[in-house]
């Protein structure tokens, strides 16, 4: 049962399946960079234009402006990107970098990161593994505080799922003394998960691969060789399955 909640509501890096909350998340940060990356290649294509049908501009001044299209592509969206504050100049216009911010704000909040009024993230930036626990143990204490006067058990019902999920692991830690180990370890990674949104997508995301009109034929070429590799694996392999193998995995 715990492991079909991990699946459910969160994700890490030893479930191989990513969970639906996760994958929504990928899904999103895929459909906003195409379109992003698209409104920014149009953006510098007008930029583009505009200085190479200027008259009087002298040639200096059309060496600095054009640096940025001479540049590798990396080169170029870092310098696109290259803005934390909102009157930090950069090539990048105003509108471009709030749809950036807001979907990264989004993005935070879905994930369980409270933000500042300023769309910071609470707290210090400390990802280590000492940092979330400090993290996580504020967000407990903040959380009692809100509560102040529990009402009765009777009358307490949890109004999401994380809430449920991490009330009932609470209260089976506190009801029995539980001998088994890897229940134990189950809750309390159960447990720990509510509150590792973040570290969830980060993970997720250098496992994550998009498949696109120009793709599709490497991708079909590549379940092809798949479908041939996973047939040889119930057999013991002879020379002929050898080099059949060696010529799938190219």
């Amino acid at each position: 049962m715990l492991h079909a909640e991990c699946q459910c509501v969160c994700s890490h890096a030893d479930v191989p399946r990513a969970s639906v909350p996760v994958r929504h998340r990928i899904e999103a940060v895929v459909a906003f960079s195409d379109d992003f990356v698209a409104c920014l290649q149009d953006n510098q294509r007008f930029r583009y234009n505009k200085v190479m049908l200027a008259l009087n501009m002298s040639a200096a001044l059309t060496a600095k402006k054009t640096k940025e299209f001479r540049s590798p592509p990396q080169e170029q969206i870092n310098m696109l990107l290259n803005f934390k504050g909102e009157k930090q100049e950069g090539p990048c216009p105003e509108f471009i970098r709030e749809q950036l911010l807001d979907f990264h704000e989004d993005l935070m909040r879905h994930c369980g990161i409270e933000l500042d009024d300023d769309g910071t993230i609470d707290g210090d930036n400390d990802f280590t593994i000492r940092g979330r626990l400090m993290l996580l143990v504020k967000k407990v204490s903040a959380l009692k505080k809100k509560i102040g006067n529990p009402p009765k058990e009777k009358d307490r019902r949890p109004c999401t799922l994380q809430q449920l999920i991490s009330d009932t692991m609470v209260r089976w830690a506190q009801e029995s003394v539980i001998e088994d180990p890897d229940l134990v370890r189950a809750m309390f990674v159960l447990l720990h998960r509510q509150y590792d949104g973040i570290g969830g997508q980060v993970r997720a995301l250098p496992k994550t691969y998009t498949i696109n009109s120009v793709s599709v034929e490497d991708t079909v070429n590549l379940l092809a060789a798949l479908g041939q590799i996973r047939s040889l694996l119930s057999v013991r392999m002879g020379k002929e399955e050898e080099k059949l193998m060696i010529r799938g995995l190219g």
